[in-house]
């Protein structure tokens, strides 16, 4: 089979895509309009807005206003008053998250992995439950994740390739993603943290990390007006809904110090399911920054009833397994372990957020979902062959991938046959 994919890796790669654009498209059908979107009828709301009345929406007029209008502005051209328009803003949804699985495709052919593990971890990955709700919902989240992860590729390519069009790419971009949400800077600060440490160390060119950093600063100058308005009407340069009352029931049980660094162990109250239990008052996730980013990145901030309790425990525990395997294998290439160092220093740039407002839903991993491109590239060391071809790691890892993939498409089957959750 492995040399069927290399001989077609084009056709390989538009029949994946198109599967996981029919499971997308299935669950926009199958579910209601807000379904799995974090805050539904504040995004429509603010799209509402500026189509309605003609200008940019002020900072506490609603419950997302805060937001930069990007993303809504867009969402503009799909007619707001019409039933249709959550439909057709889904399905832009399910657009962004196939140009970013092209993306990524992308960057592992960059570099150099083969069709066969290209195939199989994204698979894994895009049948992650949380991946398919953030590309088939009216959020923000998908458009800017997209632009992060093509951040990320023209800045590769700028790196590698020294050509003024992608630092100029690159920059445009910075502009853009900026003004689709704000928590792209928990990107674009790691990304320059990294490369001026390796710059100090000659093991990137000053004048190519210099470039970054001018291009990345237009981005965030460019941001002056919006800030400034946002402190006119709000009195914070970046309002968030934390800012405003909150349901005290979303607070952090600990101080966020002890939150960060309370490393999750087994306990039957608190892990009774592998869901983060946003509204919970004792069986929940809100103990660690860890455990409730694991549990997010996998299902979001959803409790799923009615389901078999071992598939939900089946996608935890592949997941933990991979991440363990594909964190102790890093050391392996220079590319995985630039990616350990832009996980962990986006993972602390994420922790702001607590200290600002001591709220669980400010651990949510759809603020830096662009860690599903490192990620993929930290999987992908677990595929490398190692001097032997019949060691036991040559046959585990590729049947936990593909087990993965499918005990994920089972647990969609569920949703879209009519399973039941609760939406925070």
């Amino acid at each position: 089979m492995t040399s069927w994919l290399e001989r077609r890796p084009r056709a390989v790669v538009a029949s994946a895509l198109g599967a996981w654009a029919l499971l997308a498209c299935l669950l926009i059908t199958r579910t209601p309009a807000g379904a799995f979107s974090h805050d539904f009828q504040g995004h429509v709301q603010h799209t509402r807005i500026l189509y309605n009345q003609k200008r940019l929406a002020y900072p506490r007029e609603g419950g997302e206003t805060y937001q930069p209008p990007l993303y809504y502005m867009l969402n503009t051209l799909f007619l707001p008053n019409k039933p249709s328009h959550t439909f057709w803003v889904r399905l832009m949804s399910v657009l962004y998250g196939l140009l970013t699985l092209l993306l990524m495709v992308r960057f592992l052919s960059r570099l150099h992995i083969s069709h066969s593990a290209q195939l199989m971890v994204l698979s894994f990955v895009a049948t992650t439950p949380a991946f398919l709700f953030m590309f088939s919902t009216y959020n923000n989240d998908s458009l800017a994740t997209l632009l992060s992860i093509a951040l990320m590729m023209t800045l590769y390519e700028w790196m590698i390739q020294g050509k003024r069009p992608w630092i100029i790419g690159f920059g445009l971009l910075s502009v853009v993603a900026l003004y689709t949400k704000l928590s792209v800077a928990f990107l674009l600060g790691p990304l320059c943290a990294i490369l001026g440490v390796l710059a100090w160390f000659r093991a990137m060119r000053w004048e190519r990390v210099r470039a970054v950093f001018f291009a990345v600063g237009v981005g965030v100058l460019s941001l002056g007006p919006w800030l400034i308005r946002n402190y006119r009407y709000s009195g914070y340069f970046t309002p968030s809904s934390a800012d405003f009352p909150v349901d005290d029931r979303i607070h952090l049980s600990k101080t966020p110090f002890r939150t960060v660094f309370t490393l999750e162990g087994w306990s039957p109250s608190e892990w009774k399911d592998p869901y983060a239990h946003l509204w919970e008052g004792t069986h929940h996730k809100k103990n660690s920054f860890i455990a409730y980013v694991f549990t997010t990145s996998l299902f979001s901030e959803y409790t799923f009833e009615g389901f078999p309790q071992a598939l939900p425990w089946a996608i935890a525990l592949v997941h933990a397994i991979l991440w363990m395997s594909a964190l102790a294998l890093a050391y392996r290439t220079k590319i995985s372990r630039f990616s350990v160092g832009l996980l962990v220093l986006g993972a602390a740039a994420l922790t702001s957020l607590i200290f600002r407002s001591a709220y669980a839903s400010l651990m949510d991993f759809r603020y830096i979902a662009w860690a599903w491109l490192p990620e993929a590239v930290l999987y992908t060391t677990t595929l490398i062959p190692r001097n032997s071809e019949k060691s036991p790691s040559s046959k585990i890892f590729p049947a936990l991938f593909i087990s993965g993939a499918i005990v994920q498409s089972i647990f969609w089957f569920f949703l879209v046959v009519g399973g039941r959750w609760n939406i925070p």
